[in-house]
């Protein structure tokens, strides 16, 4: 019983770890404007934003080569707060040249990334609640 435990553990330990750097991952292709850096971490039957690793990651290329076009070459980050579907979650918001560019949240339960979707409704702000 107790091998099984710490065996246990040990794999939530491994998922927890793994989590932390596909975020990372995923946070400095943001900034970088290159979805190269985020492809090896996605596994072949993830989704992401009910998109399989493809076509997600053709998603992300996509938007990087639409702000390129800009004369973009990289994004700074700000945390924020969704005010829509996921009012009071967390946003990763991405800045150019001190403008908003886009924002996407990482989905956690129990500290495990579960999904990464873009967030259309983000508050430029930190934990601000949401007015009635």
């Amino acid at each position: 019983m107790e091998n099984f435990i710490k065996l246990k553990l040990t794999e939530q330990a491994k998922e927890l770890h793994k989590s932390q750097l596909v975020m990372e991952t995923f946070i400095t292709s943001c900034l970088k404007l290159d979805a190269s850096i985020f492809e090896p971490l996605i596994d072949e039957d993830q989704l992401f934003q009910d998109l399989d690793k493809y076509s997600f990651l053709h998603s992300l290329k996509n938007l990087f080569d639409s702000l390129k076009t800009k004369n973009i070459a990289n994004t700074e980050l700000k945390l924020a707060t969704c005010r829509g579907c996921q009012r009071g979650y967390i946003t990763h918001e991405f800045y150019a040249n001190g403008h908003f560019q886009f924002a996407y949240i990482l989905f956690m339960e129990n500290d495990v990334l579960i999904d990464i979707f873009r967030c259309n409704f983000s508050t430029n702000e930190l934990f601000k609640p949401f007015p009635f």
